[in-house]
């Protein structure tokens, strides 16, 4: 059976998730507004955790907008690692390139810090963790399909490094 019927999270697009310690952490960008102007309205990035064992959905109580949390973007990847979910790339009013961590025990987003060769922003690739490192694959930019970028963000370290179409971003990730 594929299908379950639970209750507790909002119907949207542009889910991402990534399991850390055996539950599933669920992230969404159509959230909350922080702007009383619909002009300049931001949304916060929900956070909600499934647990398999209960099949239960509940919203994770993230500290209220702070510099480092990812804002209004969607098209990003996610992987997860130790304690901590990766959030990459996506779009804002433009294609971005920063890294976001949410850290599970404390709630909270923070921005690390990257040196090196960024990749270029994307949208719409895909990632995985091997080895202790962040592969980032394909997307689009502003300009063109990137179907043959390949990035490694090592989640242990903090510099980046090109070798040939492979980008190393060491970064580190406690």
């Amino acid at each position: 059976m594929w299908t379950v019927t639970l209750n507790g999270i909002p119907e949207r697009l542009n889910y991402l998730a990534a399991t850390i310690k055996g539950k599933v952490y669920s992230f969404d960008y159509s959230g909350v507004y922080v702007s009383d102007s619909n002009e300049s309205a931001e949304y916060l990035i929900d956070v909600y955790t499934f647990d398999p064992a209960s099949y239960r959905w509940d919203i994770v109580p993230v500290e209220p907008l702070h510099e480092d949390e990812p804002i209004n973007i969607m098209g990003c990847s996610v992987v997860a690692y130790g304690h901590c979910a990766y959030l990459w790339g996506g779009w804002n009013t433009s294609p971005v390139n920063f890294v976001h961590r949410f850290d599970s025990v404390a709630m909270t987003w923070s921005r690390p810090e990257v040196r090196g060769e960024v990749p270029r922003p994307q949208i719409s690739h895909s990632a995985c963790v091997l080895s202790q490192r962040m592969y980032i694959f394909g997307g689009l930019d502003t300009d063109s399909l990137n179907g043959m970028d390949t990035c490694g963000l090592p989640l242990y370290l903090r510099v980046l490094r090109s070798i040939g179409c492979v980008f190393v971003i060491d970064a580190d990730f406690a």
